[in-house]
């Protein structure tokens, strides 16, 4: 019996393989015979990669762009583009210079008082969405509907929001935000809610979760900016001598609280948390892989979330897990180093991030060392 090759697969499951491909990928295999050929030019393949690209922040398309619209030659030179940059990268043309396309006013005065910002708004990624924060109340809007709000979300207890992050999901279908807010009045607490905009219902927001931390209890309590990415989100918290991130899986219901020697910098990027902390002339970073830490989750169900009160003493009873980090020092450059490659997996995708620079790394056995452009200012 002959072996199966890959070209007796249906050609609708080929076609579901190779949108989970890269790009160069795909372009490989059509090379290879006829029927991969005539298979890598199906419309419905490259919207699905043209998709891929978009989410993945390589492009940011038009508000009115509509893919189903477009041929393939149209779609392929949009996928060109993202990796050629904007035309107007490439030719100064005045033509092709920048052009005013519409304003959209929104009625939020932008006052600052006591180092607090009573107003703060934001453009999404796809240029669709404008996140706005005023005072205690969340809105969105429509940038192609002249500014229409198509969502809003009031704080708890009339908190103002001092910062919020917002990521619009893959889908298109949906807004997920993560606010940071203080309220003045007595009980002085500093809230952490994480809400949820669908565009296919006008006007319907869930609130999956909302945390608050005391602030008699203790002073510091929440001290960073939320970072959110997909449906993973966080927050620095300080609890007197110790500082943590709490990172919450809203999807699932879950979290986990990282322990940090010292004040951290937090980023997220899809399926990993980013953490930069200063020790001396050095700078510490680990890169976590949150699907890595399975066992170390465990379900927010344990405690009300919907109205959960942190305090001191919750917060030194919670399980939390420590990563050490590697140091960079810039000091004096002995001899080139070739850095391993750092990949970033996740499902349908991997990021290679190269790096060949010069630079002396403290790092002890069995530690990845990572690019010092990473730890750059």
């Amino acid at each position: 019996m002959p072996s199966p090759k890959l070209e007796d697969l249906a050609d609708d499951v080929l076609l579901y393989l190779l949108k989970l491909c890269e790009i160069s990928s795909v372009l490989s295999l059509s090379q290879t015979c006829r029927y991969f050929h005539l298979l890598s030019q199906e419309r419905q393949l490259w919207i699905a990669l043209v998709q891929s690209l978009t989410h993945k922040l390589f492009r940011d398309p038009l508000p009115d762009e509509n893919l189903q619209t477009l041929s393939t030659h149209g779609l392929l030179t949009l996928a060109k583009r993202a990796a050629r940059g904007p035309e107007t990268w490439v030719d100064s043309s005045p033509a092709l210079a920048p052009t005013f396309v519409r304003e959209v006013r929104v009625p939020c005065p932008m006052v600052h008082h006591a180092n607090f910002f009573a107003g703060r708004a934001a453009l999404l990624s796809g240029g669709q969405y404008v996140a706005l924060a005023y005072r205690t109340t969340f809105m969105l809007l429509k940038v192609t509907n002249a500014g229409e709000v198509v969502g809003a979300h009031d704080t708890r207890g009339g908190a103002h929001i001092h910062s919020f992050s917002a990521e619009v999901a893959a889908d298109q279908d949906s807004v997920v935000v993560v606010l940071y807010t203080e309220l003045l009045a007595a009980p002085r607490r500093r809230g952490f809610e994480v809400i949820r905009f669908s565009m296919r219902t006008e006007g319907h927001v869930e609130t999956p979760l909302a945390l608050y931390v005391r602030k008699d209890l203790f002073n510091e309590g929440f001290w960073r900016d939320p970072e959110l990415s997909g449906t993973h989100a966080s927050i620095v918290i300080f609890n007197k001598p110790r500082w943590m991130v709490l990172v919450v899986d809203w999807a699932v219901s879950s979290y986990i609280l990282v322990d940090v020697p010292q004040r951290p910098h937090t980023s997220m990027i899809p399926g990993h948390l980013v953490l930069a902390c200063s020790s001396g002339n050095c700078i510490e970073i680990s890169i976590l892989h949150l699907d890595s830490l399975r066992e170390h989750w465990q379900p927010i169900g344990n405690l009300d979330w919907s109205a959960a009160i942190l305090n001191g003493s919750l917060l030194s009873t919670l399980p939390t897990i420590f990563f050490e980090t590697i140091s960079l020092n810039p000091g004096t450059i002995a001899e080139p180093l070739l850095f391993p490659s750092l990949c970033l997996r996740e499902p349908a995708r991997e990021q290679e991030i190269q790096h060949t620079r010069a630079c002396s790394v403290q790092h002890a056995p069995g530690r990845i060392p990572l690019p010092w452009s990473l730890a750059e200012p």
